[in-house]
């Protein structure tokens, strides 16, 4: 019964029908998300369009609809110009919505993925050496663009409802009133590029779970997801050490049998003697300290030859966790000084073996030849909570989004 009742209460509490707050001290209200547009950071200016009747809070400034408009930091102020005038409209400004059509809304260059339409109010403040852009948007809205950057308009609806579901439990664990915004718009937590009508797959899976959130007991769940799981899901307390009850390591068939999957399978391997470029440019960094200890000049560093690569031992889903590497390279003393050959150790952790080596995931085995190093692996990601590649093959075979969640996050409640 209690799971009932919380169950009830956290779907009234996210409705994007309920367009109000409880009137109860200390409550928090779930409808409503403030996303930081971190994919920009804080630019020193940037452009928007407004669509729609819109108004500056606060202001007596008439906007236009259609017309663009640059934001610009000066000082501690926030310069508003269009048409040849100029408005300081102080620390912060905010641009309120005054209608709730979809048509209505702010278009905004933005750098990392373009022109994107955000619905809801976009406030403007100073911070860091710029200006931060938070988007005040009803959380179902604000799904809208999430769900089909996560995973694709095409895809089946049920993994798209289940998409929906984690994303949505994701983003109201992500709460934090008494900070200045609640989340980012990048892959630090999920990738939202703001509303777009084509994406009709996608906003049905929202609408058609509206409300709906994964729960633990009292809580909401820590829904977490990756791209692909190479077929084995991935537990938080091997990865990032805190034990969740219903992240636990297993095999996942569905993942594995993807053929839609591209991620299934892959390798990646370096030469030994003739040090691939990109890979000597990533670990010239990890090696200039330990080198510099020993007397060497950091800036005079040339990698001649991977000794030796060894990984750790697995852990019980089989992914490593750390890989030392002994490298043979070319280091002068001083400046003018002879070149000498020396041995230099590194051994990269787990938050770094995917950027450095180019893998696409933890789960790999290692092969060292006379003339290479070969990792072979599979998956995509991180490895926990939902396969995305996994949801939608049970979608494929037939199963609703509630069995989707009940196999990635078992013993929770939908």
């Amino acid at each position: 019964m209690r799971r009932r009742l919380l169950a009830l209460t956290i779907c009234i509490t996210v409705s994007l029908n309920l367009l109000w707050a409880f009137p109860v001290q200390g409550a928090v209200d779930y409808s409503t998300m403030r996303v930081a547009l971190s994919s920009i950071g804080t630019p020193s200016s940037v452009s928007l369009i407004v669509q729609g009747p819109y108004r500056l809070a606060g202001e007596d400034i008439s906007l236009t609809s259609g017309a663009e408009y640059t934001l610009t930091r000066r000082g501690n102020s926030i310069m508003l110009k269009a048409g040849g005038e100029e408005w300081d409209l102080g620390g912060r400004c905010v641009f309120e919505r005054q209608d709730a059509s979809y048509d209505t809304g702010i278009r905004v260059c933005n750098t990392a993925y373009g022109w994107c339409h955000y619905l809801g109010n976009m406030e403007v403040r100073i911070a860091d050496m710029g200006l931060r852009l938070i988007n005040h948007i009803y959380l179902e809205q604000y799904l809208y663009g999430v769900v089909p950057y996560e995973m694709s308009n095409a895809w089946p609806l049920e993994a798209l409802k289940s998409q929906a579901v984690a994303a949505r439990t994701y983003a109201v664990r992500c709460k934090n009133p008494p900070a200045d915004y609640d989340l980012g718009d990048t892959v630090s937590n999920q990738i939202y590029k703001g509303y777009d009508p084509a994406k009709t797959r996608c906003i049905q899976a929202v609408d058609e779970t509206a409300g709906q959130v994964v729960a633990w007991h009292d809580a909401f769940a820590g829904t977490y997801y990756t791209a692909s799981n190479g077929g084995r899901v991935q537990s938080t307390a091997n990865h990032w050490g805190g034990a969740l009850p219903y992240s636990q390591v297993k095999e996942d068939p569905y993942d594995a049998r993807s053929d839609q999957n591209p991620h299934r399978a892959w390798m990646v391997a370096y030469n030994r003697l003739s040090v691939d470029p990109g890979l000597e440019a990533r670990l010239i960094p990890l090696i200039q300290e330990p080198l510099s200890a020993r007397g060497y000049r950091g800036s005079d560093i040339d990698i001649l030859q991977i000794k030796s690569m060894e990984p750790d031992t697995p852990d019980e889903s089989g992914r490593h966790h750390a890989l030392s590497l002994s490298l043979m390279v070319a280091a002068k003393k001083r400046q003018g000084a002879a070149e000498e050959t020396v041995e230099q150790p590194v051994t990269i952790g787990a938050g770094e073996i995917r950027s450095i080596l180019g893998v696409k995931s933890l789960l790999f085995t290692l092969q060292t030849t006379d003339d290479q190093c070969i990792l072979q692996g599979a998956g995509y990601g991180h490895g926990i909570g939902m396969s995305q590649y996994g949801a939608r093959q049970m979608a494929e075979e037939g199963l609703p989004a509630t069995d989707i969640l009940a196999f990635y996050y078992p013993g929770t409640t939908v």
